[in-house]
């Protein structure tokens, strides 16, 4: 059997926000990880065709919210980037409160998959994918492809390869875009919520934000990964910034370790001049 009890019970509390639990329930419990399921939102609708292995992705994003930053909801027209695609999960979470959304997602098999959700939940003019990585640099890198979890593991990072013991697997050449080159290109003016999963290589991504790139962003909501980069340098790179307050700096062992930042300016604009309940951080 392909299943933990830990999935199982996960499973189980997922059923009644699905619409097709028992094809869930059978899937996760007979069919291989590169086998493919359909998960259905019972209150939205969204279907999304997916991996079994990356099953819990569509329930950490639809039910246990890891993206969603407090005081900083997805409105209808907010424009949302999703920075590590993978096959859609967050993209239509979007998509379906009505944000427009721009998805990055380098691996083929990853994107087409990704196109595929966006297509048929209806969400195509909502939605612009682009087949890169996002990084530090315009330059072609070189990326590890992970069978496991969905491809959620692959990376740009050798760093992180070796970490997660990911030692063998496809070798592919990517294209690469830095955040200020989408600004630019995309002519974005705004975003209300930047959504980064790029295993390991989310220092390197942020490195390339200038003052005036993070007055147009209201929030991040990421994945982060110690050992991959000194954390310490991560964090001092936030912190020097000033321009936003850490939210949530959350360690969880099943679905990855998740930082949450808010803009001083949009918590203004939320609360007012109250004094938010925020985690200071020191470097």
């Amino acid at each position: 059997m392909s299943i933990t009890i830990t999935s199982l019970a996960r499973s189980l509390m997922a059923a009644d926000r699905l619409a097709n639990p028992l094809h869930v329930l059978r899937r996760r419990m007979f069919a291989n990880s590169a086998d493919t399921m359909t998960i259905v939102d019972k209150a939205s609708g969204v279907r999304c065709l997916c991996n079994v292995g990356s099953y819990h992705m569509f329930g950490e994003t639809w039910y246990s919210h890891v993206y969603d930053v407090p005081g900083l909801p997805i409105r209808p027209d907010d424009i949302v980037l999703d920075i590590g695609a993978n096959q859609g999960f967050f993209t239509c979470y979007a998509a379906s409160k009505g944000a427009i959304v721009y998805a990055f997602e380098p691996v083929p098999a990853l994107y087409e998959r990704l196109m595929l959700n966006v297509a048929k939940n209806g969400f195509a003019h909502q939605v612009t994918a682009i087949q890169c990585a996002v990084s530090d640099s315009d330059q072609p890198a070189e990326m590890l492809v992970s069978k496991s979890f969905g491809g959620g593991q692959s990376t740009i990072n050798p760093v992180f390869a070796r970490k997660i013991g990911l030692v063998s697997g496809e070798h592919i050449k990517v294209h690469c875009k830095t955040l200020p080159q989408i600004f630019a290109e995309y002519g974005i003016p705004s975003v209300r919520l930047c959504k980064i999963d790029v295993e390991g290589a989310e220092l390197r991504l942020l490195s390339t934000l200038r003052p005036e790139h993070l007055e147009q962003i209201q929030g991040f909501a990421m994945e982060y990964h110690p050992g991959s980069y000194d954390l310490r340098s991560l964090i001092k790179l936030l912190l020097d910034w000033g321009t936003h307050q850490v939210s949530l700096m959350d360690e969880r062992p099943y679905t990855g370790d998740v930082l949450h930042l808010i803009s001083t300016a949009a918590l203004e604009s939320a609360f007012g001049k109250a004094e938010p309940s925020v985690v200071e951080l020191t470097a």
